[in-house]
């Protein structure tokens, strides 16, 4: 179906029921819409038909859904057709688990094993790599532990061509008693320190050299 530039809205109890990649929703500028109540919600549950999953405890009340078609600039380095667009009463509030599905051809030529899970809360201007956890038989990304805002999601595959940019000072001069935070930068990036932490920031103590890894 060829939304033609129009939105579809579902409102609070419509749903798309058996979409498949041979028969689905597609538009450059059409929006598929539905709002639906966050609150205790499982993942199990498809909201509205539209590919969109989350787990959560917390209540976000009713939240606007919007699915468009294209792909979203600045995450990654190519994504899939399809992004999800949320709009919840509350804000701000934690979700326990994410998970988006797409359709093969949604693909359009992008290595499956290759994706990763995306979000923004500005509105697509600054975007972070969630990771997630990838089931390519099932056509899905799942990500863990979110921050629900009016926030966008999509798959894509992951920028290899931006390096990460490190600042540590050469040096720092600490009295007895004192600490110093050394903090590697690049959120959403994975981090190996000399000391085993894996977190961004670390609070040093003790006179050594410390040095951290930070991959993609």
């Amino acid at each position: 179906l060829d939304l033609n530039n129009y939105d579809l809205n579902l409102g609070i109890t419509g749903s798309l029921i058996n979409e498949s990649s041979g028969s689905k929703i597609l538009n450059t500028f059409g929006l598929v819409k539905a709002t639906r109540l966050f609150s205790g919600t499982s993942i199990s549950n498809d909201q509205a038909g539209l590919g969109f999953y989350i787990q959560t405890s917390n209540n976000f009340s009713f939240t606007d859904i919007k699915r468009g078609h294209t792909e979203q600039t600045g995450a990654g380095d190519g994504c899939v057709k399809r992004y999800w667009d949320l709009s919840p009463s509350n804000t701000g509030l934690s979700v326990d688990a994410i998970k988006l599905h797409y359709f093969h051809d949604d693909l359009d030529g992008i290595p499956q094993n290759e994706l990763s899970f995306w979000q923004t809360n500005t509105g697509g201007s600054i975007w972070s790599n969630k990771y997630g956890t990838l089931d390519t038989l099932a056509n899905t990304i799942t990500a863990n532990n979110l921050t629900l805002s009016n926030s966008i999601f999509t798959a894509s595959r992951f920028d290899c061509d931006t390096n990460p940019n490190i600042a540590l000072p050469d040096t720092s001069h600490l009295c007895p008693g004192q600490s110093v935070v050394l903090d590697a930068g690049n959120p959403s990036h994975l981090y190996a320190w000399s000391t085993g932490a894996s977190t961004q920031t670390i609070s040093a103590s003790s006179t050594g050299t410390y040095y951290v890894t930070v991959t993609s």
